[in-house]
């Protein structure tokens, strides 16, 4: 998890795991004084790396990141699944891709996510 934002304690960790591949989802507690930048500078706050939401599926940034919470990996409870998917189809959250993993940062849930496949 990015350090600038200030992950504190879980909320949920699942993954699946084999002998040399995994994928999964963590949702930490975003850190007070991250959550207060965020909210009042937004990307300037995150970086050139992220991008506000809405997330589209097959645009930019898209990929196999998002199969951690998907697909059986992350299993997340319902309500948490429906909680993200609405935050990933609105603006003002945000979310950042990396090799076979991605981040998103949903501020009005306090919630940073690392989801991951690989």
């Amino acid at each position: 998890m990015p350090e600038s934002l200030e992950a504190g304690e879980a909320v949920v960790v699942r993954d699946v795991g084999a002998i040399r591949e995994g994928c999964g989802v963590a949702i930490f507690k975003l850190g007070d004084g991250a959550l207060a930048r965020i909210e009042s500078e937004g990307l300037a706050y995150l970086g050139d790396q992220w991008t506000e939401t809405p997330y589209v599926d097959g645009g930019p940034g898209s990929g196999s990141w998002m199969t951690g919470m998907n697909e059986g990996c992350g299993d997340l409870p319902d309500e948490m699944r429906s909680q993200v998917s609405d935050a990933l189809a609105s603006p003002g959250a945000y979310y950042r891709v990396g090799h076979e993993k991605g981040y998103i940062v949903i501020p009005r849930l306090g919630w940073a996510i690392l989801s991951f496949f690989g």
